[in-house]
């Protein structure tokens, strides 16, 4: 029985894993459709944001008139 709860958990895991880089994929396009090519450190802060974290940048990128309101957003340089 606790073989078969560890196996839920290591799934439930990789599917939350998989949902997180599908978001974090969408958002990258979306910005570079927005904004054109990103500097790497904006992808790589990217890529440590939490799924909740995603989901509110995903909703706040439709609000971001120029690339500083993203790298505001993201409290970079």
């Amino acid at each position: 029985m606790q073989e078969f709860v560890i196996s839920q958990q290591i799934y439930h895991k990789g599917v939350q894993k998989e949902i997180q880089l599908g978001e974090e994929a969408l958002i990258l396009r979306l910005l570079t459709r927005k904004f054109g090519t990103l500097e790497p450190e904006i992808e790589q802060r990217i890529c440590t944001l939490s799924l909740t974290q995603l989901d509110e940048l995903g909703e706040m990128l439709l609000n971001f008139k120029s690339y500083s309101d993203l790298t505001n957003y993201l409290a970079i340089g």
